[in-house]
């Protein structure tokens, strides 16, 4: 299971609780399953951290974002607007449906100094470097950024069994 915009960790509580007690069968999740869990703000990294420990979770956890590009990003630090509660790319992505609106966004966490700089990897790049065989199940929340990892994805992607993207909007 690839948890991509993790936050802290709500998807993979839910599942490792799903999983362990057996309320539904996901076929993705046989007896042995591993949860890869990628989140680029600090602040979330941190309550992820603590959440695996907490819940003693079977996985990985990555301070990155994945994206169309490898290389490095400026992310907007923590909640963005009582519309997003999680980083976004400064620039890049959408924000309700915007590009232009996101850049703006963007421009002003930078002005005020409330960006942070993150590596990214494609999801093809991270793949390959990290799990070594293709996930079935992608959970997706990357706060407007979902068509920059899908980008990133395109050998990847179509081999996923099950997708679940959050959005924020309507694209």
């Amino acid at each position: 299971i690839l948890d991509v915009g993790a936050g802290w960790g709500e998807w993979a509580l839910a599942l490792t609780g799903i999983i362990r007690n057996h309320l539904i069968q996901l076929p993705c999740a046989g007896s042995r399953y591993e949860i890869f869990s990628v989140e680029c703000d600090a602040e979330h990294f941190d309550s992820l951290r603590f959440n695996y420990g907490t819940a003693q979770i079977d996985g990985w956890l990555y301070r990155m974002a994945l994206a169309d590009k490898s290389g490095w990003r400026r992310i907007n630090k923590g909640s963005i607007s009582s519309d997003c509660c999680g980083a976004s790319f400064s620039f890049g992505g959408t924000f309700k449906d915007s590009r232009v609106l996101a850049w703006l966004l963007g421009m002003w966490h930078l002005v005020s100094g409330k960006t942070d700089r993150v590596d990214t990897s494609t999801l093809d790049l991270f793949i390959q470097n990290h799990l070594l065989t293709t996930p079935q199940f992608l959970i997706m929340d990357v706060q407007g950024a979902e068509e920059l990892v899908l980008k990133g994805g395109r050998i990847t992607v179509p081999s996923i069994d099950y997708i679940l993207i959050g959005t924020h909007g309507t694209r």
